[in-house]
């Protein structure tokens, strides 16, 4: 098994990320909260706001393992992504 393909496998949701690319410029350097995963984006929390990244453009970091994450490879239903 790749471990670098089994975090594609993961749940999101309650991850604490870092930004490190985004299409939507704004998003980079940003800490934040995944609370929901679509197809296209996810809804995160940052500064106690909810707000929409999209997953196209996205490189993040999982804070408490410091895997680096590509939005691109995560542009499918979770429920479709997560299946063993």
């Amino acid at each position: 098994r790749d471990a670098k393909k089994e975090v594609y496998k993961h749940e999101f949701i309650g991850k604490h990320i870092i930004v490190t690319a985004s299409s939507q410029k704004e998003w980079v350097g940003k800490h934040c909260v995944i609370v929901d995963e679509t197809k296209n984006t996810f809804a995160v929390l940052h500064n106690n706001t909810l707000k929409k990244v999209f997953k196209k453009g996205l490189t993040f970091v999982i804070r408490d393992t410091q895997e680096m994450v590509y939005g691109d490879l995560l542009q499918r239903r979770p429920e479709d992504r997560i299946k063993v």
